[in-house]
């Protein structure tokens, strides 16, 4: 039987917690047994702390539904295993785009990426650290580097549609308006640190991420100071990410929810939430806001009547 040895990786890794990859057999035990075991997560990237968990991802033969963690403390840490089938990883690679453009020093896909939650595992495999010596990489780095084009694009949707909420926001004179250009710009800065490598996804290890990136602390502190539609388009230049009129690249889709009419009201029923119902012109976003009143639609993507998507047409079309 081949002897299993943890390698210099994987100890390097966990150092943050103060553990050593022996302690962590010792207390997962047969729970590690299957094809391959890897280290995920902030350790794996290289920016956990000693107050992170130790992620650890079993791959298997065997039918796992990769859904719910198991528990385990060593110690104060706490550690966090999950079973996945082993073809899981080539399952999820596959649902990616293969086109790519350039963009901000780095690639990024062209099309619609996979939902955030196969992107997050994603970038968790693709900055894995195998448990034992000998072990491959979950994905070579032609795969890597698709599955960052990817993340690269899945950061831009994300700041197109913080850009596009914080239009609705400032349209309806929201109080937390400036806010939300502020975090559509946070956002934009993490679309850069992606596109320069850093692809672990992680929204409180941006700053982390920035530093290693090698971009000055006032990038952050500039972000947050975003207040308006003007202040967002002169640091999303500044960046190098031309989004350009953020409300042209996303599209509006009205919630299928019950209806409930009283008097000459038609209400929707949204979760816990009865909301008036939207007679939304197309799925323009300049539409519906010349259309119905903004803080009625503001209401609306807020709890989920109208969701509020980026077009991956429309983003095609300004990077390409």
């Amino acid at each position: 039987m081949k002897a299993l040895i943890c390698g210099d990786a994987v100890r390097a890794a966990l150092r943050p917690v103060s553990l050593r990859p022996e302690e962590v057999i010792d207390v997962l035990g047969s729970c590690l047994e299957g094809d391959e075991v890897y280290l995920v997560g902030s350790l794996a990237a290289g920016l956990g702390n000693a107050g992170s968990d130790v992620d650890l991802h079993v791959f298997v033969q065997e039918r796992a539904e990769g859904v719910v963690p198991m528990l385990f403390f060593a110690d104060r840490t706490r550690l966090d295993l999950v079973h996945y089938e082993s073809g899981t990883p080539a399952a999820a690679l596959a649902r990616t785009p293969v086109q790519d453009v350039a963009l901000l020093g780095g690639r990024c896909a062209l099309g619609p990426v996979p939902p955030m939650t196969d992107m997050k595992r994603l970038s968790r495999w693709a900055t894995a650290v195998p448990l034992y010596e000998g072990a491959p990489p979950i994905f070579t780095a032609e795969e890597t580097a698709r599955i960052a084009a990817a993340l690269v694009r899945l950061a831009v949707d994300i700041a197109v549609r913080a850009a596009a909420l914080a239009v609705v926001m400032a349209a309806a004179k929201a109080p937390l308006a400036g806010l939300a250009w502020s975090r559509a710009a946070e956002r934009a800065v993490e679309a850069a640190v992606r596109a320069r490598g850093e692809i672990f996804v992680g929204d409180k290890w941006l700053p982390a991420k920035a530093r290693r990136c090698g971009f000055p602390p006032a990038l952050l502190a500039d972000a947050r100071r975003v207040t308006t539609a003007a202040d967002f388009a002169r640091y999303a230049d500044r960046l190098g990410l031309r989004i350009g009129d953020p409300a042209a690249l996303v599209r509006l889709t009205p919630a299928e929810a019950p209806d409930f009419t009283f008097g000459d009201t038609t209400f929707q029923l949204v979760g816990e939430h009865l909301l008036h119902r939207l007679k939304l012109p197309s799925d323009s976003l300049d539409d519906a806001l010349e259309a119905v009143d903004a803080a009625a639609l503001a209401e609306a993507i807020t709890y989920g009547a109208v969701a509020l998507a980026a077009d991956p047409a429309a983003v095609d079309g300004r990077l390409a």
